[in-house]
This record gives C-alpha cells, structure tokens and sequence, in this order.
C-alpha cells in the first residue's frame, strides 16, 4: 500500500506513506487518520487534506515543490515553486 497525503486546494502533497506490514498492510485511510492525528497542531483545516492510495513511486520529496496532479495521477513538481535563498554564512576566521 502507498499513500499520498496532499492539500485539495492547491495539490501540494504534504506526506506519505508506504506500508507492507504482514500479515496484511494497514489500509490508505488508516494511515491517512493517522497523519491527521499527528499534525493535527500544523494543520489548519483538516477538511481540505486528501490521500490518494496508488502505485509505489519513486521520487525524493520536497515539500511544498511537488503537487499530485489528480487528472494525471502523477506526481509532478510545482511550476510555482521558488527555491528558498540560502541562508548567509558567517566568515570563519
């Protein structure tokens, strides 16, 4: 089982999982609770969250630059995205 937790409105994926506990794996929405239950204090509205049960993929996740495209059912990186500015660093002496 491989789940994709993301965001309806913008379709920012915000977690995941990938269970193939035995003898038999957890369901999507299990885990999907589960999520919601564990960021309940970094989620400001719990409604506009959504999973996705799909395909195992291989990707290297950063969020807030990859989006589940629902139409494609792929996971896509956002057109938006801005990568942040390094932070400055101090000279060493």
């Amino acid at each position: 089982m491989f789940a994709i937790f993301y965001k309806k409105s913008t379709k920012h994926i915000v977690g995941f999982r990938h269970d193939q506990s035995t003898p038999a794996p957890q369901s999507a929405e299990f885990w999907f609770n589960i999520f919601l239950k564990d960021n309940r204090e970094s989620i400001s509205d719990p409604s506009d969250i959504a999973f996705i049960e799909t395909a195992h993929k291989d990707f290297c996740l950063e969020f807030g630059k990859q989006i589940w495209n629902e139409s494609t059912q792929q996971i896509e990186n956002d057109p938006n995205w801005i990568a942040p500015t390094p932070e400055p660093t101090e000279p060493t002496a």
